[in-house]
């Protein structure tokens, strides 16, 4: 509440003067609330009162004072499961649910997977003042196989990790957190290395490494999606199931590869 609302001089201990909240400091301007499913319910309700009535009132204070601030609002749980539940305030989500956007997780797009690695380890370079790294085939083979439960936090904190604990050229698997070598990690029924591209040298370290990270990326997806629509007998929805995938997500890899799942069916 009162990192939101801010407070008046006395209006706890230790508020020895007037602070204002994020929703003054960003008047005009716009505000991200992370994670607002973790909202409690009594600053659910004063996000609403502020977002119905566009004015906030500082903790221990009675001067309204409007504001003007567009606000996004971040969640990694379905609100509409979280209203059922009784822990979200129907009114607030629909308050809310103005322009929605729905970013699938890490797990069902995995191209995106190298060109965040490259992202995250060119900040890591920067920020622990080491020469950049790249990941090597090996360990991307690992990174493109997790079933990041973390999504794209997990993929920056493996990054980093990578950093602080190696000191090699690249990144190696060796380098990678235990998490991506246990259970977490779904192997693609060919195996791995069998699609490998042949462009890979046998000790890891790649030429041309852009492109090689393309081209690995593609065989991996089509490697996958042949296997499992094999044991599936070309059932699309189970296939996706298993895969971890959205049904639509899997139709729209299908068709990037030019995959057709009737030559698979018995």
């Amino acid at each position: 509440m009162d990192e939101l609302f801010g407070h008046e001089r006395g209006a706890f201990t230790d508020a020895r003067a007037r602070k204002p909240g994020m929703f003054e400091v960003a008047d005009r301007g716009t505000l991200l609330l992370d994670e607002i499913s973790e909202m409690g319910p009594g600053a659910q309700a004063a996000l609403l009162r502020v977002l119905e009535e566009r004015c906030v009132r500082r903790v221990g204070g009675s001067e309204e004072i409007p504001v003007d601030v567009r606000v996004i609002a971040v969640s990694n749980r379905a609100l509409e499961d979280e209203i059922a539940a009784g822990r979200f305030r129907a009114d607030l989500y629909y308050r809310l649910n103005v322009v929605r956007l729905m970013v699938p997780p890490l797990r069902e797009r995995s191209s995106d997977i190298p060109l965040l690695a490259s992202l995250f380890s060119n900040r890591a370079s920067a920020r622990y003042g080491q020469p950049a790294r790249q990941v090597e085939a090996v360990a991307m083979a690992r990174l493109l196989a997790h079933s990041w439960p973390g999504n794209v936090r997990e993929l920056r904190n493996a990054i980093e990790h990578a950093y602080l604990v190696g000191d090699g050229p690249g990144i190696g698997v060796q380098d990678l957190p235990d998490a991506l070598m246990d259970g977490t990690s779904r192997q693609s029924p060919l195996g791995l290395m069998k699609t490998m591209p042949d462009n890979v040298e046998g000790d890891g370290t790649t030429a041309g490494f852009q492109q090689i990270k393309r081209d690995y990326v593609d065989r991996f997806e089509r490697a996958y999606l042949q296997a499992a629509l094999a044991r599936c007998s070309g059932n699309v929805t189970q296939a996706a199931e298993e895969a971890g995938v959205l049904r639509q997500v899997f139709q729209r890899m299908l068709l990037r590869h030019g995959l057709s799942a009737e030559r698979y069916r018995n």
